[in-house]
């Protein structure tokens, strides 16, 4: 599934929701097909081994940079329930900054990303994509620290 949002303005941080590419969109991929990501890569220029990389469970935090996109893997905690108990397990994330964009990929729907499309999140602005990763790997940091308690 692939959702794209933008800031509206700085005066009115709200999100819209796009149909189609814009300068200082924020593109939000969750459990994406093999043709979805075969059209983000064509229409971004974002390496297709780069939108891949999140569906690999298994695959490590690490950050890479090709062809002026710079990709950032971090495991970002879930909470599940599994007989009637509650499980903590961990998924790839991979946050990509590109000259226009700023691109999230993820096999699940997270609560993280979530507050920010529902504005849980202050002083938020997809056009700011440096920022916005600062403020994604807070969010997960202070995740961590709830299910740690």
């Amino acid at each position: 599934m692939i959702q794209i949002y933008k800031s509206i303005s700085e005066q009115n941080p709200s999100l819209k929701v796009l149909d189609n590419l814009e300068p200082g969109c924020w593109i939000n991929i969750v459990a994406p097909s093999d043709e979805e990501l075969i059209l983000i890569s064509k229409k971004t220029g974002v390496p297709l081994s780069f939108l891949k990389a999140p569906l690999d469970d298994e695959e490590t935090s690490r950050i890479d940079i090709e062809d002026d996109c710079l990709l950032v893997v971090v495991d970002i905690p879930f909470t599940e329930m599994e007989d009637n108990s509650l499980t903590y397990d961990t998924y790839p994330l991979a946050i990509i900054h590109t000259e226009k964009q700023i691109i999230t990929v993820c096999l699940k729907n997270s609560r993280i990303l979530t507050d920010f499309v529902n504005g849980r999140v202050k002083s938020f602005y997809s056009f700011k994509k440096s920022r916005f990763i600062l403020q994604i790997l807070s969010k997960i940091s202070t995740a961590y620290l709830i299910y740690l308690r």
